[in-house]
């Protein structure tokens, strides 16, 4: 560049200097705040990023360094859905039965030990030993959980296919939380879900409500309880879906399995 093209670009760069500032009305106040706020939040990160808009439509974008596009997101829900209701089968040896009716909860209700599934207006729906009958009633499911009779009639169970149910189990439970994670919108902590109690306990309320017909996860924000001087419920409710599946996770396959742990665990 010659000097006169230099001495050109200096006394343009002169006539819009004094807009090149936060607080002029111009194009160069929005650049320069936009300039503010992206170097602060570079400043303020510990670490390279993990996530990455990849286009201006925000479409497109990296997650630890792998190429997503939003719309791929509706595949991985079908078929995290799918496998869901494949091993749901399994589990309950396709003979679930759904739960239908009203199911009764006292939102208000703060006492240990309370939850819907302990509210005695859903005891038709509850049946500790509705897996454990079908064992006992199905010939192919009866060789495969029972050995033997002993004369009292007392069955003496097959431990290690007590054990393989429940292995299986709880991998059913860890993609049934994966799935109404994702379907219940803006998602919890996964620390947060995968301690949430049906019941309340005695410093703890329930993390599992009904509110009218349908059924809803309430997780509870803490950071600003001592300002507001109460706990922030932030209830996401359930895609019908999930909300059938869990009725019957509540009412007939998680009493099965704590009978089961305390086959395999006793005393």
């Amino acid at each position: 560049m010659g000097n006169v093209e230099t001495a050109i670009v200096y006394e343009r760069h002169h006539d819009l200097e004094k807009w090149h500032y936060e607080g002029n009305n111009s194009t160069f106040h929005s650049l320069c705040s936009l300039q503010h706020l992206a170097s602060n939040i570079a400043l303020s990160t510990s670490s390279f990023p993990v996530f990455i808009w990849y286009d201006n439509k925000n479409m497109e974008f990296l997650w630890h360094g792998s190429f997503i596009i939003v719309h791929m997101f509706c595949s991985l829900v079908q078929e995290l859905m799918h496998s869901v209701y494949k091993q749901f089968e399994k589990i309950t040896f396709s003979e679930w039965r759904q739960i239908c009716g009203y199911v009764a909860d006292d939102l208000t209700n703060m006492t240990p030990r309370y939850g819907f599934v302990s509210d005695f207006r859903n005891d038709r729906h509850y049946n500790r030993r509705y897996l454990m009958d079908l064992i006992m009633d199905k010939p192919h499911l009866r060789n495969e959980f029972v050995t033997a009779l002993v004369p009292d009639g007392v069955p003496l169970f097959n431990l290690g296919q007590m054990w393989s149910w429940l292995v299986e189990y709880t991998d059913f439970l860890l993609k049934f939380i994966a799935a109404f994670t994702v379907g219940a919108g803006s998602p919890s902590r996964g620390t947060e879900v995968t301690c949430m109690q049906i019941r309340n306990t005695s410093s703890w309320t329930q993390g599992l409500y009904m509110i009218g017909q349908h059924m809803a996860i309430v997780a509870q924000y803490l950071k600003t309880s001592t300002i507001k001087g109460h706990d922030t419920l932030i209830p996401h409710i359930l895609d019908a879906f999930c909300q059938e599946i869990a009725k019957v996770i509540i009412f007939q396959t998680h009493p099965f399995a704590e009978q089961i742990v305390s086959i395999l665990f006793p005393g």
